[in-house]
């Protein structure tokens, strides 16, 4: 007889009847999954600046700017679908649907398998997606992610702003001081002299000499102001964990574009890592590419960071130098200034100085007042906005029925004719 020997042959029919079967029975619990549906939000984001903000920018306005790739990347990370998990209770509720109890960590891991963001158009549209069997859901996740992240930008802008306003106050108190010690000085100085406030003497105020020295005291005192500024800025820097540094140096260098853009582009390759990860199996080719990135774009980020504190330092430098210098110069211009009184035209040059002193403190409280503004109220115009909130999807986007329906329907097919064979084979034996 042609063909296989008899056991063969009954193994292979054997084999084929159980093959179908499975296959049969996989087309049947898809073909009776729960659809699918989409809940889809659309969220804008600043791409650049108008001419408008450019004029406001010379007021201090903030305007932020944002990459709508690496700000899709924000929406699916930790930072933000974290949250999203918690006030929803999802670790709760699909522990119930799924009758088995989830922990925050695998509850926040289905979420993210459910979740997808992309960059829409040119415009900084991104689309965010939520796919759910429960058509409410889909839409309830994706517009309290939506907000989510919307709040998520406003706090990280009004802690950046925070600390400029904490920098600013800590100058204002070193300023008033120095104005404090000054004043003393004069009164010192009068008392001395035996001089009142409402002195007679004739003092040359307007010359030449006594200009200049108010020039070089004027010009000395913002050079004071921006060196204890700066000092104050460096060592908070100084102090700041790795995480924080990273976010406060554009802060501090707003024309630092390399830094946000190294970040920006970190965020997505870590939350396309977790995605990986959560998966496939370690050893996967991508995944090994992938952590490979990471390390790479980790180590421009620590070289630029430190770059940027070499520059912080060296500004720090840089004003020290001018603030000595300033006072060699202010020494000598210090002259005389008074017909009959030497004492009285250093008094008067001094209340000058003091003068250019105040006008420092008062520019400082008058910086710190917009700062505050600014950061209770952030300007719609810098932060994202949901331009379409998710509404609940009416119809499915993914039905796995026919797919079920047809595999079942080929299980089925293969099993029968596996079956008529062996029939077959039995009766020719």
């Amino acid at each position: 007889m042609n063909g296989l020997p008899g056991t063969p042959r009954s193994r292979l029919t054997t084999v084929l009847i159980v093959v179908g079967l499975v296959i049969a029975a996989d087309g049947l619990r898809l073909a009776w999954s729960p659809p699918v549906y989409h809940a889809d939000a659309l969220i804008g984001v600043r791409t650049r600046l108008s001419a408008g903000d450019a004029a406001d920018a010379q007021d201090s306005t903030p305007v932020q700017v944002f990459s709508p790739a690496s700000e899709a990347a924000r929406i699916c990370s930790t930072a933000v679908l974290n949250p999203v998990a918690e006030k929803l209770a999802l670790a709760k509720r699909w522990g119930r649907t799924w009758d088995s109890p989830l922990g925050r960590e695998e509850a926040l891991a289905a979420l993210r398998k459910k979740v997808h963001a992309t960059v829409a158009d040119n415009s900084g549209l991104i689309r965010l997606v939520v796919s759910s069997t429960d058509p409410a859901e889909a839409a309830e996740i994706a517009n309290s992610i939506a907000q989510q992240y919307v709040q998520f930008v406003i706090d990280s802008i009004r802690r950046s702003r925070g600390d400029v306003v904490k920098l600013l106050r800590q100058n204002l108190a070193w300023q008033t001081t120095a104005a404090s010690n000054l004043r003393k000085r004069i009164e010192d100085l009068r008392a001395e002299s035996q001089m009142r406030a409402s002195t007679n003497a004739v003092v040359d105020t307007q010359s030449p000499a006594a200009t200049r020295a108010y020039a070089l005291a004027a010009e000395l005192a913002r050079a004071e102001a921006n060196l204890a500024f700066a000092r104050t800025r460096w060592e908070e820097l100084r102090n700041l964990d790795s995480t924080t540094l990273r976010e406060m140096l554009p802060v501090v260098f707003p024309n630092e574009l390399l830094l946000p853009e190294l970040i920006a582009e970190l965020a997505m390759i870590e939350s396309e890592t977790e995605n990986i990860q959560g998966e496939t199996v370690p050893e996967n080719a991508q995944l090994e590419v992938l952590l490979q990135t990471r390390n790479e774009i980790q180590e421009q980020i620590e070289q630029r960071v430190v770059t940027l504190m070499a520059a912080v330092e060296h500004e720090l430098q840089n004003l020290e130098t001018q603030i000595a210098k300033l006072k060699a110069e202010l020494d000598l211009a210090r002259v005389p200034a008074t017909a009959g009184s030497e004492q009285a035209g250093l008094i008067a040059q001094l209340e000058r100085e003091l003068q250019a002193r105040e006008k420092s403190c008062e520019e400082l409280r008058l910086q710190i007042m917009r700062e505050e503004t600014q950061t209770a109220d952030i300007r719609a115009a810098s932060q994202p906005e949901v331009i379409q909130q998710a509404e609940v999807p009416m119809r499915p986007t993914e039905s796995k029925r026919l797919q079920g329906i047809a595999l079942s329907v080929a299980g089925l097919v293969l099993t029968a004719v596996a079956g008529l064979r062996r029939r077959t084979a039995a009766a020719s034996t």
